[in-house]
């Protein structure tokens, strides 16, 4: 009830890893350890005069959680018999800011606009280590693995959107208008060290690994539409519909080895710098005929989708259009009770094409 009152949908904790991967988790999610939890905020809902509301709040939460894990297994095999120790240390630091607002203003009996704003920052940083020692049924060790992983992520996200709802004294003739704008950014970096030794069997060679991820996004996305219905009877009635889309989000990812002084060392094969570019175009109109106890709609949807990828390290690039159109029909009844029959019926079809350069 308070998340919806007070817009609260973005309260969701966030992490992004090294390599970019943005996660929502929430604070009970830690499988050990007794985490520290911080959260706060600041909450206003109000009328002012009769025709506006306004909801503000602020929240700010920050958790942290240590925690260390030994574990001793023993293996019985049908050729050999052996014992792994295991220690696993993990901490993490998690703070994040959010900030809600919206405003309602009926303009009359018939209009209101609804504008919202949501902005919200979180940031982590994470370590974890593991070790692995195996031996023996003598108890004599034969093999050893270390990994340890640190990584840090800051990600930021607005949302804005604003919809302007028209009724009119004819109750079935309805308009209505969206326009909503996200953004994003987001950026990490972690370093990755793991090695494995072999104390017995000298003749398998020992492996190692020392690289850091540097990874960064930025996603830029529009969507807008406009849903109009326009009575021709008490019985008839037809819709209009148009609605399009633009995104766009580019992905950096630097992979850097050791070269035992620091990390310059790029890595060709983790690195790589990514663009998407996307834009949807939809129309669609419906011919709507009702009655008391059943309805009967019939209607089409044109849409159109161009999309565009681009490697910036190669300049490779492909490009695609969709086109389609998809008739629809639906026959609805009531019966004399609440119950309601629905059938639909719906068939697509459409020319597509893929340009590769």
């Amino acid at each position: 009830i308070y998340v919806d009152a007070y817009g609260l949908n973005n309260e969701m904790n966030t992490s992004t890893d090294e390599d970019g991967n943005t996660y929502w988790y929430s604070t009970n999610e830690y499988r050990h350890g007794i985490p520290k939890v911080l959260k706060s905020g600041v909450y206003y809902n109000d009328m002012i005069g009769k025709n506006t509301k306004v909801t503000l709040n602020y929240t700010y939460g920050k958790s942290s959680l240590a925690s260390d894990v030994n574990t001793a297994s023993q293996y019985f095999l049908s050729d050999t018999t052996y014992r792994t120790d295991k220690f696993q240390s993990s901490s993490s630091d998690n703070q994040s800011h959010s900030l809600n607002f919206s405003i309602k203003e009926t303009l009359d009996s018939l209009t209101e606009i609804f504008i919202e704003s949501k902005y919200k920052n979180a940031s982590a940083q994470r370590s974890s280590t593991e070790s692995n020692s195996f031996r023996s049924l003598e108890d004599v060790e034969t093999r050893t693995t270390a990994i340890d992983n640190k990584a840090n992520s800051d990600n930021s996200s607005w949302t804005s959107s604003i919809r302007f709802n028209r009724s009119f004294k004819n109750r079935d003739r309805w308009f209505s208008a969206y326009y909503k704008f996200d953004k994003n950014d987001d950026s990490s970096d972690g370093i990755l060290k793991s090695d494995e030794h072999y104390i017995i069997y000298t003749g398998i060679p020992d492996s190692s690994i020392n690289q850091k991820k540097i990874s960064s996004g930025k996603e830029m996305a529009h969507y807008a539409s406009v849903n109009y219905t326009q009575p021709l009877s008490i019985k008839v009635k037809l819709n209009f519909t148009f609605d399009y889309s633009q995104s766009s989000r580019k992905k950096t990812k630097l992979a850097l080895d050791f070269s035992g002084v620091n990390y310059d060392l790029e890595n060709t094969n983790y690195s790589n710098i990514f663009k998407t570019e996307r834009a949807i175009s939809r129309f669609g109109t419906k011919f709507i005929y009702s009655l008391k106890k059943y309805s009967f709609t019939l209607g089409a949807r044109w849409r159109q989708v161009d999309a565009a990828n681009t490697n910036e390290v190669t300049g490779e690039k492909i490009s695609q259009t969709v086109k389609n159109i998809l008739p629809l029909a639906y026959y609805n009844y009531k019966f004399s009770g609440s119950e309601e029959h629905t059938s639909e019926l719906q068939s697509r079809f459409g020319i597509s094409y893929a340009v590769f350069c």
